[in-house]
């Protein structure tokens, strides 16, 4: 059921190649308030051996890109007259050395560029987590006059895992992704999207 999607080798690419020419160049200025452009790579940053913070913005973008690429080619979850809600449920940090801090991040920014895409919401609505479900059924059950209603056979939990492994200076970030079946708890989806970063 899984498939490899391999998102680019970033210090060859677009945006990594961005990257590699920043860090060849003069540290940057910044500004009075010690400000830089996301995309440098600060003398601070080049020496410490975790990943780079425009590294997570671009992982994370990419990886919400191929989610709302891929979802609605999943047959249980095509568009239908009724919006399919997707919950932000079990979805864990495996890499050895990313901080809880960034690795919230990641999750957050995943999270935001679903919620912002107006394309993707107007077939699917997206819940923070399993506690926002529970209290929106709740509303419905005490409140028969609530408009959009949670319906449990058109609704999943989407669980992941976040995963790194290196060799030498070159770096590999996989983030595996699986939905449940609200109602039975079957996994109906799962998907891995991958991300390679060289000298980091």
């Amino acid at each position: 059921m899984s498939s490899v999607r391999e998102l680019g080798i970033w210090a060859v690419a677009g945006f990594g190649g961005a990257l590699v020419l920043a860090g060849c160049a003069s540290p940057p200025e910044g500004t009075s308030s010690g400000r830089v452009p996301v995309g440098w790579s600060t003398p601070a940053e080049s020496g410490d051996a975790r990943v780079l913070p425009d590294d997570l913005v671009g992982f994370s973008d990419f990886w919400a890109q191929a989610l709302m690429r891929d979802l609605p080619e999943v047959p249980r979850l095509r568009p239908g007259p009724e919006r399919t809600t997707i919950v932000f449920g079990d979805i864990r940090n495996r890499t050895d050395y990313m901080s809880s801090e960034e690795f919230e991040f990641v999750r957050e920014r995943i999270k935001d560029n679903l919620v912002k895409s107006r394309t993707f919401t107007e077939n699917y609505r997206v819940l923070i987590d399993k506690q926002q479900l529970e209290a929106l059924r709740a509303r419905e059950v005490n409140n028969p006059n609530v408009g959009e209603r949670i319906d449990p056979n058109n609704t999943f939990l989407m669980n992941g895992s976040m995963f790194r492994t290196g060799r030498g200076d070159t770096h590999l970030y996989y983030f595996n992704f699986e939905l449940v079946d609200f109602s039975t708890g079957e996994i109906i989806w799962s998907e891995r999207y991958e991300g390679k970063r060289y000298g980091r």
